[in-house]
């Protein structure tokens, strides 16, 4: 796995892009090419959620079964389901917390108050999973891990200590970690990317920081993955300046 952000000839990365919306044809996959091109995007990793294969469906007896509009929101996933030799010729794999204990937290039809929640205790369990993840071995990188975020439940104090505990087992699990403009872009967040304690942490343990814009359309590849892409240049800068000091 190679370490930094940026693609091929100094072009920048989207490394997380989906295609799940249409057919697997050069067409369709020339339309997010296309738009790469145009934002200076030169390399792509394209990717699928699990909910879409047939072979996947025993991940999400839980989430379907933790109440209705979840076990409908999968049954119409389960029913054009496709077998997972459509998609092969896998050379990474990215991991993600999209349920805590069942719930689906970030479906836009199935919106929450942060203030409803107790968000201490969410974040606790939040980070518990994403550092699961990353201790399991299983993944080539851990895709989002801010999603939590989605609806407006920035984390609630100082979470330096679990950043530092994830970073680390990312380090040690030779993972990379996405810089993210998913919820900016799907949820109008206005934070976009990691938050910059998040961010000095990966940096400091030597974890690669991938830009990505989970895009889900032709329309969103590499959308605000440059703003990204120089606000991690100048954070990893800075902590090389102060490392000289």
């Amino acid at each position: 796995m190679r370490d930094g952000i940026g693609g091929s000839g100094g072009k920048l990365t989207d490394a997380h892009v989906h295609l799940e919306k249409g057919n697997y044809t050069a067409e369709w996959l020339q339309q997010f090419i296309a738009v790469a091109l145009r934002r200076n995007v030169g390399e792509i990793f394209f990717l699928e959620h699990t909910h879409i294969f047939r072979e996947c469906e025993c991940l999400y007896e839980e989430m379907a079964g933790f109440n209705a509009y979840q076990e409908r929101w999968y049954e119409g996933k389960r029913r054009k389901a496709r077998p997972l030799e459509e998609y092969t010729d896998f050379d990474f794999l990215a991991g993600a917390v999209h349920f805590i204990d069942g719930w689906a937290f970030s479906h836009l039809k199935q919106p929450w108050k942060p203030e409803d929640y107790d968000l201490r205790k969410l974040y606790s369990r939040y980070y518990e999973l994403l550092w699961k993840l990353a201790a399991s071995g299983l993944f080539s990188g851990m895709a989002h891990p801010n999603s939590l975020q989605c609806f407006g439940a920035y984390p609630p104090g100082d979470y330096r200590e679990a950043y530092q505990k994830l970073a680390e087992e990312c380090r040690k699990k030779r993972m990379y970690v996405e810089c993210s403009s998913g919820l900016a872009i799907n949820y109008g967040d206005s934070q976009v990317g990691m938050n910059p304690q998040m961010l000095r942490a990966m940096l400091k343990n030597g974890v690669p920081v991938f830009t990505a814009s989970d895009a889900h359309i032709p329309e969103n590849v590499g959308k605000l993955v440059g703003m990204m892409a120089e606000r991690i240049e100048k954070a990893r800068w800075r902590q090389e300046r102060e490392a000289e000091q």
